[in-house]
This record gives C-alpha cells, structure tokens and sequence, in this order.
C-alpha cells in the first residue's frame, strides 16, 4: 500500500496503523499459545472508505485532537477503524477489569467480526527500539525504548503474559457474562520500528515487513550535504512523513546545533527524518546524545 496516495497525516497514520506491516509475528513469541496477529485484508471496500476519509478527514481528526501520547494515538486510530468498518464492529475499548475497585488490567479491544460471529480482544502497542549490543541483538533484552526503562524483552513478557491473559482472571470472565459476551479469542497488534548501529542479527519474532533503520550518537552523525532534515514530534512518528510547513527544516549545520540543545534542555534520542526533493521522507533514523544509553551525568 502507497500512503503518498493520502493528502492528510492522520489518514497516513490511519492507515499505517491499521494495514502496514507489523512489527512482531505474535505467533512466534514466547509463549504464545493460540494468541494471532490481528491483519485486516485491506479489500477494495476498506480502500475506498481510506480514500473517503482523506477526502473528508474532519472526523478523524476531532476523534484524535485531544491525544497527547503516542500510544494513546495508536489506540485511537484503531477505535476509529473497527466504529466505521463494515465487517468488524468494536464491542468495548480500553474496558477495566477490576477487584475491590482496584483495577487489575484493560482490555484494549474487544470487537466483534461479523462475517464469522467470531469475538476477538486484540491488545495492541506500538514500539520503537534501539539495539544496543550489535554482537547479541537477536535477544530481546539488548533492545531498548529511547527513554532506556522500555525494553522489547519486558514488553513481549508484559503482553504475553499479562495483557492477553487478562479474560483467563475470574473477575474479567464474571465481566465478560455480565455483558453478555463469550470468551474472546485472542489476538496481539505490535507495530514500530527497530534501530540499530551496524546490521546485526535481529529478534526471532521479527516479521520482516519494517526494514531495520539506523540510530547514532551525536558526535558520529554526518550530514549529507545540501540536504534537508526534520526534528520530528512523538506523535508523528507514525507513518512516512510529508512536510507541509518548511519552517521547520533544518540544513545539516542548523540539524547539529539544534540537536545539541534538545540534548542539552532533555537528554532523550530523537527521531529524525532525510526529506527527498518533493518533501517526502527518504530516511529516518535516531540522533543520540553521546553517551546513550547511559544516563545522563546531570
């Protein structure tokens, strides 16, 4: 699928979320048991309701306005897809399950496939991660989120034995009768981007569709000349990115300096893009400070 075929960021992101490749072959994890990837046939009907939603993004955009995290993006990109689709219906999302009012897990989704009568909780998450140790980096633990706490080894144990588990507790199966729905089957969504220093062995469970980027501490980046580069915001990291405002691009000189004061000011990598002539990315890839991932010395 061609997302340059869409005018809007949101659609693109849409888009993305919902058809592009994933990340992880969920089926390959650890553990796994009967847990599926959750892949929508992109079919000529679901096409044409993406183009009808680039031709009047409005909707789209007021359900997504008021998100200010990445994740919490994600997750609303999909609410939005499973209220419109025509062969699936979203039942209940993020649904709490609870004991004593304390709250023990959420069911991210809960939809129902009507060409089937099938009920599915998908749980979902969208990653991006850093190999840190080239030699070993085909095992999940030397895979880490920018912020360094977030790591693919902690999430995939995270996923597969708590979140899909969550309808196998008492409380969520006398919440499942009490709603009048059956054990739902079970499905896990990973989309993201992986990053790495050098090309080195990658996770078991990789599924392939998302080529491996690069990532670099400051001091090695060098900047192709006469080439133009973006700073990308958290929640624009979703799908290929088109700039529509050239203010915010930088010439390999201006790119340096200002990612030196990011690090300075917040000692986080940051995502950045290599437009092409049209504006389109053509590369993207993590500037680190330094150090990474070593704590900053403040």
């Amino acid at each position: 699928m061609d997302l340059r075929q869409f005018r809007h960021r949101h659609v693109r992101d849409l888009a993305w979320a919902v058809f592009g490749p994933s990340l992880l072959d969920t089926p390959a994890l650890p553990d796994a048991g009967d847990i599926e990837n959750c892949r929508p046939l992109l079919n000529p009907q679901r096409q044409q309701w993406l183009q009808q939603v680039d031709h009047a993004p409005e909707a789209l955009q007021n359900y997504v306005r008021d998100v200010s995290r990445l994740g919490l993006y994600f997750e609303r990109l999909w609410q939005f897809f499973l209220t419109h689709d025509a062969h699936w219906q979203l039942l209940h999302h993020n649904l709490p399950v609870r004991r004593q009012g304390k709250t023990l897990g959420e069911f991210d989704l809960i939809y129902q496939d009507h060409d089937t009568g099938t009920v599915w909780h998908l749980e979902l998450a969208v990653k991006f991660y850093l190999g840190t140790a080239p030699a070993n980096a085909s095992t999940y633990s030397h895979w880490l989120g920018p912020g360094r706490k977030d790591r693919l080894d902690l999430k995939v144990d995270h996923l597969m034995q708590r979140q899909t588990q969550l309808a196998e507790r008492e409380e969520a199966r006398k919440l499942l009768s009490h709603l009048d729905l059956p054990t739902p089957r079970r499905q896990a969504e990973v989309k993201g981007y992986l990053f790495a220093q050098e090309p080195s062995p990658t996770p078991p469970a990789l599924t392939g569709g998302q080529a491996i980027s690069r990532w670099l501490p400051l001091p090695r980046f060098q900047a192709e000349p006469e080439a133009d580069y973006l700073v990308l915001p958290r929640l624009a990291w979703l799908s290929p990115h088109y700039c529509e405002d050239p203010a915010g691009i930088q010439g390999p000189d201006a790119l340096s300096a200002q990612l030196a004061q990011l690090f300075d000011e917040h000692p986080l990598p940051r995502l950045v893009v290599r437009l092409d002539t049209d504006g389109w990315e053509a590369e993207r890839f993590f500037v680190t400070p330094a150090q990474w991932p070593a704590p900053s010395p403040r």
